[in-house]
């Protein structure tokens, strides 16, 4: 056989090779979520029961207290990230948690930024010792295939595996609808609808270091860096 043929050969099969590989395949995910007749904003939308971590040395996310506020209200993240709460408005106050999926409390008195490690999927709900009235959520992902919604309602979710999902929609607390999809080499448009959901009651009580639960992790910070205890 001659070279060329060869080269032929390998051109061919390299072609088919790729055309059967899911990292060919894979695809975009787009659509609209729609409360009430208008665009949903701060929506998470994402791929559920599909394990797969994030390559490591991913980057660290952050939530910062600003203008008495979090900024973002809603941060999506996959196990293993790391989050870094800043305090921008400069005053003393203590950042905490006591969500089953992750309870911890953050005391610094000299403003330095402060990071929380992720490791199980679920959703932490972020209160301020000081400003009772604002709130924030990480909602933990065991895959990196989320998005949030825009201003707009809209979301994107790049390079989904080819085959069958289920979707999740979540806000606020809530779990508003779950799809089951079938993903291909195509751009797959899946949207929402759904009448506005009210907010979850929210729980303001910090946890002291008696009442965590077995199993749960729970840091305490004051000048020295934050120890993680499972």
């Amino acid at each position: 056989m001659s070279a060329l043929r060869c080269l032929g050969h390998a051109v061919l099969g390299m072609a088919a090779f790729l055309e059967l590989s899911p990292a060919a395949s894979a695809s975009d995910l787009v659509g609209t979520v729609v409360f009430s007749g208008r665009p949903a904003a701060h929506v998470v939308i994402s791929i559920e029961e599909l394990k797969q971590r994030e390559p490591s040395g991913a980057k660290v996310y952050v939530i910062d207290h600003h203008d008495l506020n979090f900024v973002p209200h809603v941060l999506v993240v996959p196990e293993g990230a790391t989050v870094e709460f800043k305090n921008s408005d400069g005053m003393p106050c203590v950042i905490y948690s006591v969500s089953p999926t992750g309870m911890f409390v953050l005391r610094r008195q000299d403003g330095k930024p402060m990071t929380v490690t992720f490791s199980r999927s679920g959703v932490v709900e972020i209160r301020c010792s000081e400003h009772r009235r604002i709130y924030a959520y990480v909602v933990v992902k065991e895959n990196p295939f989320f998005a949030l919604t825009d201003s707009q309602g809209k979301y994107k979710i790049s390079g989904v595996p080819p085959g069958r999902h289920t979707l999740l929609a979540w806000y606020e607390g809530k779990e508003i609808e779950r799809k089951s999809i079938e993903v291909g080499s195509k751009k797959l448009t899946v949207d929402f609808q759904a009448s506005r959901p009210e907010p979850e009651p929210r729980a303001a009580q910090m946890p002291d270091g008696d009442s965590v639960p077995a199993g749960r992790f729970i840091g305490f910070l004051s000048s020295d860096p934050l120890e993680v205890i499972r």
